[in-house]
């Protein structure tokens, strides 16, 4: 009996091949084609991100006067992003340079106060404490500038 059941299996199925390959050509109708190019684009619905995302912090604090970028922008090293209302900073700026500037006049002029200092004290002018008094104001006034 299973002989006769493995004979009929076969028996069907060549017929079935038999009749698949027998058909004849079949029409396939497609769409025409036409030449594209690929602008390395694809167009997406929704949020996209960086893959590598950076915070981004002042060197100063302030209020934003404007902003040159917007989100989603390229933006390259060096490129200003936006600008901080400055006037409170450029002050400040120039109130620490017209300390600098005149601790180095304080410099200077220990400096001549000093060498001033040695010359009386080699004409016997001047005493010895009144010479370390003025290298010691020469040392005092070296040490604030550098400290400033």
């Amino acid at each position: 009996m299973k002989i006769f059941k493995v004979g009929l299996f076969f028996i069907m199925l060549l017929s079935l091949s038999a009749t698949v390959y027998s058909q004849g050509p079949v029409l396939v109708v497609t769409e025409k084609t036409t030449l594209q190019t690929f602008n390395n684009q694809i167009k997406l619905i929704g949020r996209t991100s960086g893959i590598i995302e950076s915070n981004i912090v002042a060197e100063i604090s302030g209020r934003v006067e404007s902003i040159q970028t917007t989100e989603g922008t390229k933006v390259t090293n060096g490129q200003v992003l936006l600008s901080i209302y400055s006037k409170p900073i450029a002050l400040l700026l120039q109130a620490k340079q017209a300390e600098a500037l005149q601790a180095d006049v304080q410099v200077q002029l220990a400096a001549e106060r000093k060498a001033r200092s040695v010359q009386l004290r080699k004409d016997n002018l001047i005493s010895e404490s009144g010479l370390d008094s003025a290298i010691a104001w020469d040392a005092i006034q070296t040490a604030q500038f550098h400290k400033a």
